[in-house]
């Protein structure tokens, strides 16, 4: 229905989770450690193109 992708749950009202979760997120993908996680464990970049 809403094709490929992938998701993460988090608690709705858990700003802080949020923003920890999303500045990990950043420091992986500019380092270049999700590079290397993503290609070793998928075929598919799961940000999308």
């Amino acid at each position: 229905y809403f094709g490929e992708g992938i998701g993460i749950g988090l608690r709705k009202n858990d700003q802080a989770l949020l923003e920890a979760f999303n500045q990990a997120i950043d420091a992986i993908r500019a380092n270049g450690t999700y590079q290397k996680i993503n290609a070793k464990y998928f075929d598919f970049d799961l940000f999308g193109e």
